[in-house]
């Protein structure tokens, strides 16, 4: 989700996250120091969590493999991936940037260095009730998911200018964010965040200046809002997925990406210049969003603070009843099409 001054890490981000001022803001203990104590480890705990959970990510790079299998993308696929490599198995290499996966490769080390940025790769930060992700609206930067999805692709269709290459991107590394990336297009959250008022009520703000002072907040793709014992980010990215994988009978991503395949995917047609289906896709993902945000109740803020010792604000919210169960059939969904259209944009760099 955003562009601002270094932050304190987001759920799904890795580096620093945005400060305090700068929009985030999480949870307070008077009456509670216990209970400050208690959300304060809840939300610690989630910012481990990959966005949309390994579990999600590998499922989509399993669809998206047994999709090119035969196939002309496949071959070009290989070239760029090492002998014991897949879709799958480098679907989350992306979130191990972060250190989620231990120490940093060689590989790594050079990504993170060329790209100091990349946490901010993943996400954009669009006020949910929103009708579709514009350029140059609220929450969107150059280095948000839709611009950095559209650099991955230009680089694998072979473009080298710096205008279209901004970041340097190798192919091989425009592939590993690619099959990441796709994912995270289709996370409702990574895409529309909910932004508070003062007054503690779901707002739209007027314009990115709005933002980020006492009167309005962007909870970082609601890593700032707590649902249960958890941020209803980290409940997105992970419950979710665990949740309609349980439902579908299944253990292992292969085994999810098999059963979900078992139907026809219900995926809007998109046509045309290819580089142009990640802003499409993000507006389609803003009608999950909504959803997401459907029926959900603001009740009261606290004060947390973050592990560089600031305080943050974070509202806990209640959900209506099947809150749960309409989460995982929405991620079904959406790990459905962001599997097949990560194939679909393999096969058009590829054709």
């Amino acid at each position: 989700m955003t562009v601002r001054p270094e932050p304190e890490e987001r759920s799904d981000n890795p580096v620093p996250r945005r400060s305090v001022k700068r929009v985030q803001t999480r949870r307070n203990g008077a009456l509670s120091r216990a209970l400050a104590g208690f959300v304060g480890l809840s939300l610690l705990l989630s910012t481990v969590a990959h966005a949309w959970g390994a579990p999600g990510h590998e499922t989509v790079g399993a669809i998206a493999e047994r999709l090119i299998a035969g196939r002309r993308a496949e071959a070009q696929v290989r070239k760029l991936l090492q002998p014991d490599e897949t879709l799958q198995s480098i679907s989350i290499w992306a979130d191990c940037a972060k250190g989620y996966c231990g120490s940093l490769t060689e590989e790594l080390r050079e990504f993170v260095h060329k790209n100091p940025r990349h946490a901010h790769y993943h996400y954009t930060d669009v006020p949910f009730q929103a009708a579709a992700y514009e350029e140059g609206g609220i929450g969107t930067s150059d280095d948000d998911v839709v611009h950095i999805l559209k650099q991955c692709i230009a680089v694998l269709k072979g473009a080298t200018d710096h205008d279209a290459n901004p970041h340097g991107l190798t192919a091989r590394e425009a592939l590993l964010l690619l099959v990441h990336l796709l994912g995270d297009v289709h996370q409702p959250l990574h895409v529309g965040t909910a932004y508070v008022s003062d007054k503690g009520e779901f707002v739209v703000p007027a314009s990115a200046a709005a933002v980020d002072n006492v009167l309005i907040f962007n909870t970082a793709g609601d890593n700032d809002l707590i649902f249960e014992s958890q941020s209803l980010h980290a409940f997105w990215d992970s419950r979710a997925v665990e949740d309609a994988m349980r439902h579908a009978g299944v253990r292992t991503p292969a085994e999810f990406a098999a059963f979900l395949m078992r139907a026809a995917p219900d995926l809007p047609i998109v046509t045309g210049d290819v580089t142009k289906w990640p802003a499409k896709w993000a507006s389609e993902t803003l009608g999950a969003a909504k959803l997401a945000h459907a029926g959900l109740s603001l009740e009261k803020r606290e004060a947390a603070e973050n592990r560089s010792g600031e305080t943050r604000r974070v509202w806990r919210v209640s959900a209506p009843s099947g809150y749960a169960q309409t989460a995982s059939a929405l991620t079904a969904t959406q790990l459905t099409r962001a599997g097949y259209r990560l194939a679909a944009v393999l096969e058009a760099v590829w054709h």
